[in-house]
């Protein structure tokens, strides 16, 4: 967030201002999945223990089901108050409002990539992978600052708007690989000889 923030300072006070309040609605509607991940690793972590893989898998799978739920309810905030919501954060500013709602559109459309990350990565530590959940994570936010700084030299603002929802794609996508080559269950079963 430092160096996004570094990026975002280069535009006026109400991109400044839209971001910011954008991202705090963004983040107070994304804590029922993360409270979901948080809850999915104690999970896997009882289940891999015990060499309960399948349980862990549908702990995985079941929690995705859930997540649909949460997913929908902040897409329809999102998209049937978000000017309301803004409007309690930053009061009449119309500019500011609609570039923040603008960007709380687009985050919106990759809510099901951030709760597919949460869980992803909440299920790879709770099965007793450290590495590449930190690894990804990593990977994450070197492209989420790289895109912001280079795309806004090429888009404007609307390469930070950008850079969150690229992130989710590129994360998921290498934590997906890594749920489906099951390496997980590998790493538990060494652990436990």
């Amino acid at each position: 967030m430092f160096f996004i923030q570094g990026a975002i300072n280069q535009f006026g006070v109400n991109e400044i201002s839209a971001y910011t309040s954008a991202y705090k609605i963004e983040s107070i509607l994304t804590i029922p999945a993360v409270n979901l991940g948080t809850s999915l690793s104690v999970f896997t972590a009882q289940n891999t223990g015990a060499k309960n893989f399948e349980r862990s898998r549908r702990g995985l799978r079941d929690s995705f089901k859930i997540s649909a739920a949460i997913i929908a309810a902040a897409v329809v905030i999102i998209w049937a108050v978000s000017p309301q919501l803004m409007y309690l954060l930053v009061g009449n500013e119309k500019e500011v409002i609609r570039i923040g709602v603008q960007y709380l559109h687009i985050i919106s459309l990759t809510f099901p990539l951030c709760v597919s990350l949460y869980l992803l990565t909440n299920f790879l530590r709770g099965a007793g992978e450290i590495g590449y959940p930190l690894f990804n994570t990593l990977l994450e936010l070197s492209f989420r600052t790289a895109f912001a700084f280079v795309s806004v030299q090429y888009i404007g603002f609307n390469g930070i708007m950008l850079c969150r929802p690229l992130s989710f794609v590129i994360s998921t996508v290498s934590l997906s690989y890594r749920y489906f080559t099951k390496k997980w269950q590998k790493t538990v079963r060494i652990k436990g000889d």
